[in-house]
């Protein structure tokens, strides 16, 4: 039986808090994997996924894994279900053979892998334009950038209110500097 997912994108500017905020996601679940394109402060921080086979993936808990190659995504697609899965920098996974990847599977089966997903990124110019048609929740802290640099791909309906709450986030986010709206697609 499937549970409704979604998948987040969580934009802002650096110090904001979105990793704060994807961790706090990732933990809502009994097992998460954050997915990063670097060795960073989740590489130091929390216990490394291979991502090879099954036995990779019966842990409980939040573990990271520095990305290698499309080979981590085909091990995710086979193995990582009723989790949550976050990728931080997208760009850094997403190239002109998305089509034909792993990741677009997960992203098109996570309902039935009962998989969560988060998209972490800085800014609208941060993320693959063909993300945005599968985002059901947008978490937005202050960003530099405008949605309109995305108008193509999101609906304009969306596009309106992304712009609007985006508006008084950051004129919160001069005394907050961790203001953020969430809006969920409907």
């Amino acid at each position: 039986m499937s549970r409704k997912t979604k998948i987040t994108l969580l934009l802002g500017v650096r110090g904001c808090g979105k990793s704060t905020y994807a961790e706090r996601i990732a933990r809502t679940g009994e097992r998460a994997l954050m997915v990063v394109p670097t060795w960073d402060d989740w590489a130091d921080k929390l216990p490394e996924c291979k991502c090879r086979t099954r036995k990779d993936f019966t842990y409980t808990g939040i573990r990271c894994r520095v990305y290698e190659n499309e080979n981590d995504f085909k091990a995710i697609y086979a193995h990582l279900h009723n989790a949550v899965l976050v990728l931080d920098d997208p760009r850094a996974y997403i190239g002109s053979n998305f089509d034909h990847s792993a990741l677009k599977k997960i992203i098109i089966v996570s309902r039935k892998m009962m998989l969560d997903i988060v998209f972490v990124a800085h800014g609208f110019r941060d993320i693959p334009p063909v993300l945005f048609t599968y985002i059901t929740d947008y978490v937005l802290f202050n960003v530099m950038d405008e949605p309109k640099l995305r108008k193509s791909w999101i609906p304009s309906n969306i596009l309106l209110k992304l712009e609007t709450e985006l508006a008084k986030v950051r004129k919160r986010a001069q005394t907050d500097p961790y203001a953020r709206v969430h809006i969920r697609v409907e």
